[in-house]
């Protein structure tokens, strides 16, 4: 079995100098070249879904999420790895197989990637930074062959604008003592300026966070006596933290510089002051984080069709009905069966926390109409939900089948759909008001996906004929 690799990712170089992640190349005419690219961890197309292969758990399918494009080779003669297939190929024989191994070396706790077709191993290019296969060198797997895989999960992507809730109920908020700035938990008011973070995003996953109170470009740094304060940011760790989920919107901040988490603690003079010296998630180390927006609209949404994906396909009983015939003749019955047909839908992003913030969103719903047909997308509506926060609507209602019932028989008939999803990437525009001057604020988005379930190709299934006696012996 491979070992740990997990189900959602992102794929690094170990080379400092190859800083990026694997994405595709968008630009014609390198669109599709798997390449190090995106320097942003939450870029679309840099996550991955790592999907086990049938024929040897040890064989991994490499697919890009955003466009739903599996790892092959163009063609025989070529070195270069391109995403450009929607499909799974598990035939080791041809070079659009899309099977890779990865191989876990323990020593250097790194990946190098092995493509099953030809046994060459994945590489990283020194012009162009193009991810090719290549034969291993009289030296065996070096660095340019060496790869750290990192489990989605890890990374937590915040909302830009935040306050944090201590083990206190209090808020924090900065203060100076002698000169120095610390940070208290110590605020009763939630949307408040005084209490406003804004969170920097790295692009590694790391976050550097400034106080909005203190109108000033300063961040959070860890001081050399542990405790949080202020200061440029600068080229140490000490003003990076790294963002830990813990369950629905409580996080955890790791301190880069030392490795520990932060907690409130009151010590001497110092009354629920952030420290990083929690070495685990404990009650004074878990921070409840809200936005400061008091509404959200999404608009101008444009679906990328060519990278819609429909996937999970399985046949459902929707209702089933029967009919007893206890003539002693045929006799042409109609069965009336009620049915409930369920959909839902999901309009998610990037961010990883939901903060409780109601969007209105105004786009089409997309829903599958046949495997053959396709994704259809409705006309726009406008509706109110949470980002990331699935969405269901149910509609019973009835229909018919009418069949000839020998005499002395009951009929059993299933009406049968066909459930599926759909993901559809998609790009928008995002209206903040700011909650705590009503200011707005505009963005445009392309990290959007469409998420949506539906039953589709009802049928009825073939009768089931079953005599009086049968049934009496049930």
């Amino acid at each position: 079995m491979a070992h740990n690799i997990p189900t959602f990712g992102v794929i690094t170089s170990v080379l400092t100098r190859f800083e990026g992640r694997f994405g595709q190349s968008e630009p014609e005419p390198n669109r599709g070249f798997v390449e190090i690219s995106a320097t942003d961890v939450f870029a679309p197309t840099v996550k991955m879904e790592f999907e086990r292969a049938t024929v040897n758990p040890n064989f991994i399918h490499f697919r890009f999420c955003y466009s739903n494009r599996y790892w092959s080779l163009p063609s025989p003669t070529s070195s270069s790895i391109v995403a450009v297939s929607d499909q799974k190929n598990e035939d080791t024989s041809q070079q659009t197989c899309t099977l890779f191994e990865p191989v876990f070396d323990a020593q250097t706790a790194t990946y190098s990637i092995r493509f099953v077709h030809n046994g060459r191993f994945v590489r990283v290019t020194n012009g162009n930074r193009r991810v090719i296969t290549d034969n291993l060198g009289p030296g065996g797997v070096d660095q340019f062959f060496r790869f750290n895989l990192t489990e989605w999960d890890t990374f937590i992507k915040l909302p830009k604008y935040i306050t944090f809730r201590g083990h206190n109920n209090k808020f924090l908020k900065p203060f100076t003592r002698q000169g120095v700035v610390y940070h208290s938990f110590s605020s009763d008011e939630s949307n408040d300026r005084e209490t406003a973070y804004e969170v920097i995003e790295i692009g590694d996953g790391h976050v550097r966070i400034r106080p909005l109170a203190l109108e000033t470009d300063q961040v959070l740094r860890r001081n050399r006596d542990d405790w949080i304060g202020l200061s440029i940011p600068d080229r140490t760790r000490e003003t990076l933290f790294w963002p830990v989920k813990v369950g629905g919107r409580i996080i955890a901040l790791r301190s880069a510089g030392n490795d520990r988490i932060c907690r409130s603690l009151t010590q001497g003079n110092m009354t629920d002051c952030l420290t990083a010296q929690a070495t685990g998630l404990i009650s004074q180390s878990r921070l409840t984080v809200s936005e400061l927006v008091m509404g959200r609209r999404i608009y101008d949404v444009v679906y990328h069709m060519d990278n819609a994906r429909i996937y999970g396909h399985r046949a459902v009983v929707t209702g089933s009905g029967r009919s007893t015939n206890s003539g002693t003749e045929e006799a042409t019955q109609t069965i009336s069966i009620s049915f409930t047909d369920t959909s839902s839908y999901t309009f998610s992003n990037s961010n990883s926390l939901s903060t409780g913030v109601t969007t209105s969103v105004t786009a089409g719903f997309g829903s599958i109409v046949s495997m053959e047909v396709g994704i259809q997308i409705s006309s726009e509506q406008t509706v109110s939900v949470e980002v990331g926060e699935e969405v269901s609507r149910s509609v019973t209602t009835e229909t018919s089948y009418t069949t000839p019932v020998p005499p002395m028989s009951t009929v059993i008939v299933n009406y049968v759909a066909t459930e599926g999803k759909c993901d559809i990437p998609f790009s928008y525009t995002q209206r903040d008001q700011d909650s705590v001057d009503g200011s707005f604020r505009f963005s445009n988005n392309n990290d959007g996906v469409y998420t949506g379930v539906n039953y589709f190709s009802f049928h009825f299934e073939q009768p089931q004929f079953r005599s009086l006696q049968e049934t009496e012996s049930d």
